[in-house]
């Protein structure tokens, strides 16, 4: 029987039920906060895959991570009093931006700029991170809670300011000549360092032994 998906995406599909099902913990608020906005998510996810898609279909990689940027989002504020309406509504819109990142972004990213996202990570966590830091930043200001927006505002920008300066920095060292890396165009041939499926046929086929019936034929 021939699977429709590689094996590969089945077993991502089932690490995100997984994930889905262990992300909230702590009080209870705070597991309905994540679970409602996990929801909404799902559901923005799949709509909006289905609409961006050739024929209505669904396209793996967005169910596979666009699903979990609504627990992403509401993480910095899930423990807050942001009422049922609120979580949902983080959800909802972390999973339609996460959707579009995947989409449309990250080829732009990679055509015009040379920034090759290979496994979503800014789409995943980059965008719904700064949603869920917008969302903190006005949970605390509409909020009861103890704390200070301008605070919540500083933590954002600090994290986006290490986050840049840190990734740049770890990208000019690891750019440095001495490191003897392929070039550029090279990056994501895998055969440079890893035994690739078709040198496994070929060092297959080698050893297989000889046909007898072929040799006799031969002489």
């Amino acid at each position: 029987m021939r699977l429709k998906f590689p094996i590969l995406a089945l077993i991502l599909e089932v690490i995100t039920i997984i994930l889905y099902a262990v992300f909230a913990v702590y009080d209870d608020g705070t597991v309905i906060n994540t679970y409602l906005s996990l929801a909404t998510c799902v559901l923005s996810a799949y709509a909006i895959s289905s609409l961006v898609e050739h024929k209505g279909k669904l396209d793996m990689v967005h169910i596979q991570n666009a699903t979990l940027a609504g627990g992403v989002a509401v993480g910095t504020c899930a423990d807050m009093n942001i009422d049922p309406f609120g979580a949902m509504l983080i959800g909802f819109i972390a999973g339609i931006i996460s959707t579009l990142g995947f989409k449309y972004l990250s080829p732009i990213l990679a055509s015009n700029l040379g920034i090759q996202d290979t496994c979503g990570v800014h789409n995943l966590h980059g965008m719904p991170g700064i949603l869920g830091g917008l969302a903190g930043i006005v949970a605390v200001a509409l909020g009861k809670k103890n704390g200070s927006a301008s605070m919540q505002a500083a933590a954002l920008a600090s994290s986006l300011g290490f986050a840049l300066i840190g990734g740049a920095i770890t990208g000019l060292i690891m750019k440095l000549p001495f490191w003897g890396q392929p070039p550029d165009q090279n990056c994501y041939d895998d055969s440079l360092y890893w035994e690739v499926p078709e040198e496994e046929e070929e060092n297959e086929g080698s050893l297989a032994p000889a046909d007898p019936s072929k040799n006799k034929a031969e002489a």
